[in-house]
């Protein structure tokens, strides 16, 4: 048992838990304490669709409070009119688990499963507390994606990444930061993680703007005025310039 496992071993060597906590009766609570360990990363398979409907189930009440121990999930606030809500989810999971980063990736009922086409299964969840870790599982992920196309299971139903526009990253970027704004190149992507672009997004977004005249960039870690990366720094130059 890995609640076990915690309990006997003092220094944890670096791992990886890849966890289905519904099949396996396994807490948030227990997974909150791995997270607490040095070095560890979690993928847990989220039974999306069979856990909503077991919340609502009686018969199926002991399951669901083993999984969100301690809280009784009839009573968390998982739904936007009347509704459950898949982004509410996710938020309730982050704050239990603890996780500073995470990657949902989403898997959906294929036309050939009677649930129906469309509809959300499960989510692949992937939880650490180290951005290299982050960054390296979003990596992968984009790498097996085709360009402009989402990343398939089979020809069935996509999943993982919806196609990602360029240009709406351009955009959330200008509206996030304004005239004097100043940061390292490095600071600027870990703390916009949650868009879950590629470095080489936010590279090519700014190389944009600098040359639109939008921003200005020092080079500190580049070896030369083309590059972009590290401890560069971004000074923003203001909304205005898009007039």
């Amino acid at each position: 048992m890995v609640s076990e496992l915690l309990k006997d071993v003092n220094n944890l060597a670096p791992s990886f838990f890849f966890i289905d906590p519904y099949e396996h009766p396994f807490s948030l609570k227990l997974m909150n304490k791995i997270m607490k360990l040095d070095k560890t990363e979690i993928m847990v398979n989220f039974m999306y669709y069979q856990i909503i409907r077991d919340i609502e189930n009686p018969m199926k009440e002991q399951r669901c409070l083993k999984l969100f121990d301690p809280d009784d999930p009839h009573n968390i606030d998982l739904k936007t009119g009347g509704k459950f809500d898949e982004d509410k989810m996710l938020g309730y999971l982050h704050q239990r688990i603890g996780a500073k980063y995470y990657i949902p990736f989403n898997v959906y009922f294929g036309p050939d499963e009677k649930v129906g086409s469309g509809k959300l299964k499960y989510l692949l969840i992937h939880y650490s507390n180290n951005y290299k870790a982050f960054d390296l599982m979003l990596n992968i992920m984009w790498k097996y994606s085709e360009d402009n196309k989402p990343l398939m299971v089979g020809n069935r139903r996509p999943i993982l990444f919806p196609i990602k526009d360029i240009a709406d990253l351009k955009t959330k970027i200008l509206s996030k930061y304004g005239a004097g704004d100043k940061m390292t190149f490095v600071r600027l992507v870990e703390e916009n993680w949650r868009l879950y672009f590629r470095e080489t997004h936010f590279r090519s977004v700014l190389k944009e703007l600098e040359k639109d005249k939008m921003i200005q960039v020092k080079i500190v870690t580049s070896k030369t005025q083309r590059g972009l990366s590290g401890e560069d720094i971004i000074v923003f130059k203001g909304k205005q310039q898009l007039l």
